[in-house]
C-alpha cells in the first residue's frame, strides 16, 4: 500500500470561469440595451426641444399636404405624440439616463457575479418597462410597447435569473 502524503490541490476558478459565456454574453446585451437608451437620451437632450418642435412642424406641413389617408392617420399621430414628448421631454430624457446607469449597474454587478444586481435588475427592469407609460399614457399604443418591453424583461429576468447559482451575494 502506497501512502499519499501529497493532496490534490485542485486550482481555483478564475472569475471568468465562474462567470461562464452564458452570463457573459447576457451582460454584454443589456449593456448594449442600457447604451443604446443612454445614447438616445443624450442625442435627444443635445437637440432640446427645438429638434421636437420642428418636427411638429414639418409634420404639419406634411399634413395639410397629403391626400392619403393613411399618411394623415400616421402624421395626425405623429403630431400628438410630438407634442406629449415636448410636454415631458426633459424628466423624460433624464429618467431613461438614470435607468439606463441603474441598468448598466446591475448588469456590471451581476458580471461580477454579485446577486446585488439581479434584484437591482428586477427593480430597473420594471421601472424602465413601465417608464414610458408613466410619462406618455395617453398615446395611442404605448400599452403595446410596455408590454413588449415587459416580455423582454421578463425573458432576461429568467434568463438572469437560471445563473443565480453562479452569483455570490
Amino acid at each position: 500500500m502506497e501512502n499519499f502524503t501529497e493532496t490534490e490541490i485542485t486550482p481555483t476558478p478564475t472569475l471568468k470561469e465562474q462567470r461562464g459565456s452564458f452570463l457573459s454574453v447576457l451582460c454584454a446585451l443589456t449593456w448594449v440595451s442600457t447604451g443604446l437608451n443612454a445614447f438616445t437620451a443624450i442625442i435627444s437632450l443635445a437637440g432640446g426641444k427645438a429638434k421636437v418642435q420642428n418636427t411638429i412642424v414639418e409634420s404639419e406641413e406634411l399634413l395639410e399636404n397629403t391626400d392619403n389617408e393613411i399618411m394623415y392617420g400616421v402624421l395626425e399621430a405623429t403630431i400628438k405624440q410630438n407634442y406629449v414628448i415636448l410636454e415631458v421631454f426633459y424628466p423624460f430624457y433624464l429618467s431613461t439616463l438614470i435607468f439606463a446607469a441603474l441598468g448598466a449597474y446591475a448588469a456590471y454587478l451581476m458580471y461580477n457575479l454579485k446577486k446585488t444586481g439581479f434584484y437591482i435588475y428586477i427593480a430597473y427592469s420594471v421601472l424602465f418597462s413601465l417608464h414610458p407609460y408613466f410619462f406618455m399614457n395617453n398615446i395611442a399604443y404605448i400599452e403595446l410597447g410596455v408590454i413588449f418591453a415587459f416580455a423582454i424583461s421578463l425573458l432576461f429576468i429568467i434568463l438572469y435569473a437560471v445563473n443565480l447559482k453562479r452569483m455570490t451575494n
